[in-house]
């Protein structure tokens, strides 16, 4: 039997800092807002962290995505992870926000033309 999705989402502490100072420097107004960024950009990109990353909750699902619209993305786009899509948005937001503070600390983004690439 499948494990049961996850109903907290997270990241790894190394990637919790980063999407903290994130909001710290003004970039989003909430934490939501760049975890979702996150994900979107890992989308168009290709890449996904890999399984068994050790993550600490930051968001509710429920609060995360309010509609399903985002499980509903995961599932069309990746139907290996119909049965966790929460875990593996989880995944996605791991790369997706480790490439945004990458390249926040060096100085090589602009979170417009970012924010253009992923939507």
């Amino acid at each position: 039997m499948e494990p049961k999705d996850t109903v907290t989402v997270g990241l790894t502490e190394e990637t919790h800092r980063m999407l903290q100072q994130l909001k710290e420097d003004g970039v989003f107004s909430e934490m939501k807002d760049g975890y979702r960024l996150g994900i979107a950009l890992a989308i168009s990109n290709g890449m996904v962290a890999p399984e068994g990353i050790k993550t600490g909750t930051v968001l509710n699902a429920g609060s995360l995505d309010p509609d399903n619209s985002l499980r509903d993305i995961v599932i069309e786009l990746y139907p290996e992870a119909a049965g966790r899509p929460y875990a593996y948005a989880e995944r996605l937001a791991e790369a997706g926000v480790a490439e945004m503070g990458r390249l926040h600390r060096a100085g090589e983004v602009r979170f417009g033309e970012l924010f253009d690439l992923a939507t």
